[in-house]
């Protein structure tokens, strides 16, 4: 737990009030969930789970705490970082140092995946309000991230709160809508309506799904990974591309690697899935679940795979940092 005194960000930024005030449900939720199941930040049990030590260094810091919430990361085809920033409504291109290179207005953006086709997909509507139930106010956008002024152009609309993201091999896009559950985008932009009945819902126990907000998403292989943040043993699903009524439990965080509130995840170039946690854990699992927690930092928002590299991640944080990772 952590606690940031926002009064002097919002009298310098009264246009961004109204904006916080709708997210911090969502915030406050992520924040607490360590308290409300009676752990810290990472538990005694932790330790025992703990394996060979990750590093972090700061990468891109944050101008504004929190405010810079930084709540998803990815890399274009050319091997340029961009970060969704929610709470500014933008996603922002990096250059290696740091700098700005490019803004792109989006509403509330989540999840930032390079398509198949090269360009830019981005979840937009990541905001709390639309954790209720019957509201269709998210979408997902597309820009080309070579072009002079990225302009973003709507892919596809009618859902809820998309979160987490990933394409698959054929080019299908999976969504983590954290109000209504998974669901499968076909290359058109058409919500593939079979397939997505059939996967996992938001408060489906029958499915797992322990708690609400259904948040990372990651492909591997022939499967999906999709972690549920407000659960109480930190889980994490694993969906059969080919069989979605057959979910799964892939692993508890709670009891394999002492944490709870997974969020974003991603596959590694060595196989594994690597968690972000609320907590600031980030936990390795090898693909029998086998889990350890390898560094605590920032609360932990998203992770990619830095382009060109074996053993280096990006992270993104609810502070607002980007984090550099080494893996052991």
């Amino acid at each position: 737990m952590f606690t940031v005194d926002l009064r002097n960000s919002l009298h310098r930024y009264p246009s961004r009030a109204r904006r916080l005030s709708c997210y911090s449900v969502w915030a406050g939720l992520l924040l607490a969930v360590p308290a409300v199941v009676g752990i810290g930040p990472v538990s005694p049990q932790a330790q025992a789970a703990s394996c060979a030590a990750a590093s972090a260094t700061v990468l891109v810091a944050a101008e504004t705490p929190v405010l810079d919430w930084s709540e998803n990361l990815g890399y274009d085809g050319a091997g340029n970082l961009w970060v969704s920033r929610s709470w500014q409504s933008e996603v922002l291109r990096y250059d290696n140092s740091g700098r700005v290179t490019a803004r792109v207005s989006i509403a509330f953006p989540a999840a930032i995946r390079l398509g198949p086709d090269g360009l830019m997909y981005v979840n937009s509507g990541d905001l709390a309000a639309n954790l209720k139930s019957g509201l269709h106010g998210g979408a997902i956008v597309r820009f080309d991230p070579a072009a002079v002024s990225p302009m973003p152009e709507v892919f596809a609309t009618g859902l809820s709160l998309p979160n987490g993201a990933a394409f698959d091999a054929d080019g299908n896009l999976y969504v983590a809508d954290s109000a209504s559950g998974v669901l499968r985008i076909g290359r058109d932009g058409t919500v593939d309506t079979e397939w997505s009945a059939r996967a996992p819902k938001n408060l489906d126990v029958l499915a797992g799904v322990d708690g609400t907000m259904i948040n990372g998403l990651t492909v591997a292989g022939d499967a999906l990974y999709v972690t549920v943040t407000a659960s109480p043993t930190g889980r994490v699903l694993r969906i059969p591309i080919d069989d979605p009524q057959h979910t799964t439990v892939a692993l508890d965080l709670l009891t394999s690697a002492g944490t709870i509130s997974p969020d974003d995840l991603i596959v590694g170039n060595d196989g594994d899935l690597y968690i972000a946690t609320s907590t600031g854990a980030l936990v390795r699992s090898d693909p029998s679940g086998n889990a350890c927690t390898i560094a605590v930092t920032h609360p932990l928002t998203s992770l990619a795979v830095v382009p060109g590299t074996d053993h280096e991640l990006v992270a993104g944080t609810m502070t607002g940092e980007v984090l550099r990772i080494d893996l052991p």
